[in-house]
This record gives structure tokens, C-alpha cells and sequence, in this order.
């Protein structure tokens, strides 16, 4: 009906969605679509919540470059949204800028401590984000004040399904930091719709990723039950983690998904399952070095060394290609289009687009015939 506030709204609304139940394509999509009312609008909120939206799926794919350049945006137009601090605060932490992070999460709670205390998303989102940024980094400590925004919450009469999900998420989050088996059955019990907690037992299903969160429901499920010692419903978890990731291109969440599933095998201890967590870990390091993600390169590499493998050595190509631009290009030297190359390598359509045109850039190519020749040349077809 050329609505555009209508329009703006349902797509970003349709986009958060997307997010949680692992829909990247999708996720993309309506990211993308949001901006053209969003700019018709010439609303703050709308632009900053549609360039914020067009972040996650940069974030979530491990894009930190353009991710960085929508929050740039985003945060230039709304300086104080909560929302682009927060996701700030863990791209920088994961790439290694910890005095980035903490000033970003210090701006973020500053917003916070300016909202009127209830069951508000910034409370919620407080809840998650300081114990996420304090995982990653191990050395951004705010966790007084996730638990003060949890009993913030949880505390009021009626929150919602939502905040309420978030903020147990955030408490689980904690209880793993502080290896609290008493604290992680509890919020485990919650978060799976536990005996009078207000989280329906419908909502569960649906929610893949921890809602304006950057990790998986399995793998803090996962977390929860190693913690609790019920190693054997952890390793399930996990492996519904590792699946859903790998299906998803979710590559971030990957990478710490398999640090963190090589933990529990590790800990299990038997030769097979050792060999098992040496190629999770193998597996890591490999996403973690080409993305960039420097804490975690830090703690797979203790891990390694901890059980005395090898470490893998990233393979080199020519003219700084990177691994997934050489498969796409081996594709593309097969003539496939991208279509067909985003349904072999479970990508987005708009990333198979994004690497062709690096691909071509790096090579000096001016179309796929030429990259073709060079593929062939280079022994990469």
C-alpha cells in the first residue's frame, strides 16, 4: 500500500526473526529491503534500527568490515542507541580490540543506568551482553552489573516472554563463567521451560540463536548442562550446535562452537573422543585465523598445546585469496552460477555475489572467463 513506516517496521521486525531461527538468506534479505523505506522515512530510529539490521548478518557471517561500517553508520546517526554499543562491544572484543570493547560496553551501560529501572530490553540485553563480551575477552569485567539488570527484570511483575529468555540467558551465561552447577540447573530448567518460569514451552522451539545474541541456544544449552555435570546431554547439545551452524553459515558461532564442544571431549577423556576434540579444535582455528578472531585463535592454541597436536598450518593462495574465495572460485572455474554456488556452499545469495566481486578485484579479472583461466592457471579448478 506504499506504506513506508509500515513496511520499515514489518521487515525489521520479520528480520529479528530471521536472526533467531537461523536464517541467513533470509536475514539478509529483509536487512537490505528495511533501508530503502527506512531512508523514504528520514526517521532516526528507523535508519539507525535498519542500518543496525544490516549489521547482524555482516557479524554473523564474520564480515567484520562491513559490519563495523553499518555501525559506524548506524551509531553516527544515534550515538546512545543501545543497541549498536552492544554489538559493537562484541565485534571488537572477538577481533581482539579489548579497550574498543570496554569502552563501547561502558557507553552501553551508561545507557542503561539512564533507563528507568524495569523489564526493559536494555536490562535484558545488559544481562547477556556483559557476561558475552567477559567470555570472549576474559578480561572486561562488568558482571555486578548483569546481575543487577537480571534482578532488575526478573524481579517485576510481568516481563515478557522476550526480556525474560534473555535475561535467564545472561544469569546461565554467568553461572558457567563462575562454574555454579546449582545456579546453571537452574536457569538450564528455565530456558527449557522449567516449572513456573514464563517462557511457554512454544517459544523454545522456534529460537535457535539466543535472541540480540551472537550464540546459539544449543550451545548455551550445551554450556548449562557441562556445567551441571550432565556431560552426556551437553555433548548432545553440542552437536545440535555444530550442525545447525554448519547449515546456517553462522562461521563465528562455528569457530566457538567447536572450541568449546572440544572442551567437553577433552574433558570426557577417552582416545576416540580426544581425536575427535583435535580436529573441533583444528576445525576453530582454521575459521578463527581467517576471520581475524584473535581471543579465540588465543584459547584454541592453549588447547592445542595442552594436548600436544600439531597445529594445523592455513594453506597459502595466491594473491591473498582467502579459503571460502577459492571455493567459490573453483566453482565459478566449474560455470556454476551463483545460484547454485550459494546451494553447494549453504550461503546467502548476496555473499556468493560479495566474494565473486573480491574474487575478481583480487585477480585483476574482468568477468568469470577470466577468473576461470586464472583458476586454471593457478591450479585452483
Amino acid at each position: 500500500i506504499d506504506d513506508p513506516r509500515t513496511e520499515v517496521d514489518a521487515r525489521f521486525f520479520s528480520a529479528l526473526g530471521l536472526w533467531w531461527m537461523g536464517d541467513l538468506e533470509g536475514l539478509f534479505r529483509q536487512a537490505q529491503l528495511a533501508l530503502i523505506p527506512a531512508e523514504q522515512l528520514r526517521d532516526r530510529y528507523w535508519l539507525a534500527s535498519s542500518l543496525w539490521t544490516n549489521e547482524i548478518p555482516c557479524s554473523l557471517s564474520g564480515d567484520w568490515v562491513k559490519a563495523r561500517e553499518f555501525n559506524d553508520r548506524c551509531l553516527a546517526i544515534a550515538p546512545t542507541d543501545p543497541r549498536p554499543l552492544y554489538t559493537r562491544a562484541l565485534l571488537e572484543s572477538e577481533v581482539g580490540d579489548f579497550d574498543q570493547a570496554e569502552r563501547h560496553l561502558d557507553q552501553f551501560l551508561e545507557v542503561m543506568r539512564r533507563t528507568e529501572p524495569g523489564p526493559t530490553l536494555v536490562h535484558a540485553w545488559t544481562a547477556m551482553a556483559v557476561p558475552m563480551v567477559h567470555r570472549i575477552t576474559g578480561v572486561v569485567d562488568r558482571l555486578h552489573a548483569a546481575e543487577a539488570a537480571a534482578r532488575t527484570v526478573l524481579s517485576a511483575t510481568a516481563p515478557t516472554p522476550y526480556v525474560t529468555m534473555m535475561t535467564r540467558a545472561g544469569l546461565g551465561l554467568l553461572a558457567v563463567l563462575r562454574n555454579d552447577a546449582a545456579a546453571a540447573e537452574q536457569q538450564y530448567d528455565a530456558l527449557r521451560s522449567g516449572p513456573g518460569v514464563k517462557v511457554p514451552s512454544t517459544f523454545m522451539p522456534f529460537i535457535r540463536m539466543v535472541p540480540a545474541s551472537f550464540m546459539s541456544t544449543a550451545r548455551l544449552l550445551a554450556l548449562l548442562a557441562q556445567t551441571c555435570d550432565k556431560l552426556d546431554l551437553s555433548a548432545n547439545h553440542f552437536e545440535v550446535g555444530l550442525a545447525f551452524c554448519r547449515r546456517v553459515n553462522y562461521r563465528p558461532e562455528l569457530a566457538w562452537t567447536c572450541c568449546d564442544y572440544a572442551g567437553l571431549l577433552l574433558q570426557l577423556g577417552s582416545p576416540e573422543q580426544g581425536e575427535q576434540a583435535r580436529l573441533l579444535l583444528e576445525e576453530s582455528l582454521t575459521i578463527a585465523k581467517e576471520l581475524g578472531m584473535v581471543p579465540l585463535q588465543g584459547r584454541v592454541t592453549e588447547r592445542l598445546d595442552r594436548i600436544g597436536a600439531p597445529k594445523p598450518t592455513a594453506p597459502v593462495y595466491p594473491d591473498s585469496l582467502t579459503r571460502r574465495e577459492v571455493d567459490v572460485l573453483r566453482l565459478v572455474a566449474a560455470g556454476k552460477s551463483n545460484q547454485e554456488i550459494a546451494e553447494e556452499l549453504f550461503i546467502s545469495l548476496r555473499t556468493v555475489a560479495n566474494h565473486v566481486t573480491n574474487i575478481l578485484g583480487k585477480i585483476n579479472a574482468n568477468n568469470r572467463t577470466e577468473a576461470a583461466i586464472y583458476a586454471a592457471r593457478q591450479g585452483l579448478n
